[in-house]
């Protein structure tokens, strides 16, 4: 798995989405070791959020208060906390985009559909 020693302050500049930690490809996984990644990368997703809330304060957007705002800014993700930024908002995400491709943490700016 990768991780990316970031300095927070640097990421808060970032314009571009900035992968923060993810697997490999999860071609040859068996559900088991699937379901083990996935909670291993709720707890990831947990550090980040905590490390970006002592910068941004707590996020106004999650999955739980906003379901439907949360799905529109990152579909894929199964985790997901929100800052607003300008028209849209500072994004962390943990999610997957197919079955097999990597499961990842990931932070970047982004702006609803139809923004």
């Amino acid at each position: 798995m990768n991780e990316a020693p970031l300095d927070i302050k640097a990421l808060l500049t970032s314009v571009e989405e900035v992968f923060l930690e993810e697997t490999g490809w999860l071609d040859d996984c068996s559900p088991e070791e699937l379901e083990r990644t996935y909670t291993d990368f709720a707890s990831r997703f947990r550090t980040w959020r905590a490390r970006l809330a002592e910068s941004l304060g707590p996020p106004s957007v999650t999955r739980e208060r906003a379901p439907d705002l949360a799905e529109e800014l990152y579909f894929e993700a199964f985790e997901l906390a929100a800052w607003p930024k300008d028209h849209g908002y500072l994004v962390l995400a943990c999610g997957q985009h197919d079955r097999e491709s990597p499961i990842f943490v990931s932070f970047g700016y982004r702006e609803p559909n139809g923004a």
